[in-house]
């Protein structure tokens, strides 16, 4: 299986074989330049996207009945943080 990601100016083309017939899957991944609200965010919440896309793109398909679960997770440095300064407090 060939999986083709190229960089575009405004995010990435995947290609990737249609599982369901013969030919390819084109899909674009944007990337926000810029937001005022929180910048980060968006654009990584793009590249998660992209992730999750090529995981399906190679047929993996995760389900809530599956013991273990594949996660790719935005964090708040911040909240994480304190997250963790809580938790050892409590210890």
């Amino acid at each position: 299986m060939n999986i083709t990601i190229k960089s575009a100016n405004n995010g990435f083309i995947l290609t990737y074989p249609n599982p369901n017939d013969e030919g390819e899957i084109t899909e674009v991944i944007e990337v926000p330049s810029f937001s005022i609200s929180s910048p980060e965010k968006e654009e990584l919440e793009s590249y998660q996207r992209l992730c999750y896309t090529i995981l399906e793109a190679i047929g993996y398909y995760g389900s809530k009945h599956h013991e273990y679960r594949l996660r790719i997770e935005i964090v708040n440095q911040r909240e994480e943080e304190n997250n963790e300064v809580s938790s050892n407090n409590n210890s």
